[in-house]
């Protein structure tokens, strides 16, 4: 959840209480999606962000062989467009990254940087578009 002054404002308006939980790693380079599933289920969890979108099929794959349902009992929100190989027609809810023009933007600054270009702005906010998809719902009470 993001640490800005409109989270407080969130949290009263969605009535949730929040909880939040951080594994290290992703189903692509830390654990095996079942173990992370777990630990997100022990924590409370109900709503998971992941950066890619295969790590989203791995876990509603796991959620699914255990009987829960993506959204009912976990919603999943991935970040981005697909980027490494999986088959799902999934439209998981989230945002679209625009991986490229940040590319492009992150050699600009590091070339600004190098070259001691007076000026140079080195955080940059892009916008991201948001992906209505069918994986996202209020946790049951």
């Amino acid at each position: 959840m993001p640490s800005t002054p409109a989270t407080p404002g969130w949290r009263t308006s969605a009535r949730v209480p929040a909880r939040s939980h951080t594994p290290t790693g992703s189903p692509a380079t830390g654990p095996p999606p079942a173990d992370l599933l777990d630990a997100l289920l022990h924590a409370g969890v109900t709503a998971v962000v992941v950066e890619e979108y295969a790590d989203g099929v791995a876990l509603a794959t796991v959620a699914a062989e255990r009987g829960l349902t993506v959204p009912a009992d976990l919603s999943i929100l991935a970040l981005g467009d697909p980027t490494r190989p999986t088959t799902s027609d999934r439209e998981f809810t989230g945002f679209r990254i625009p991986r490229r023009e940040m590319g492009w933007q992150a050699v600009e600054v590091l070339t600004g940087l190098l070259a001691a270009m007076p000026g140079t702005v080195t955080q940059r906010l892009l916008p991201c578009q948001p992906v209505d998809g069918v994986t996202l719902l209020p946790p049951r009470p």
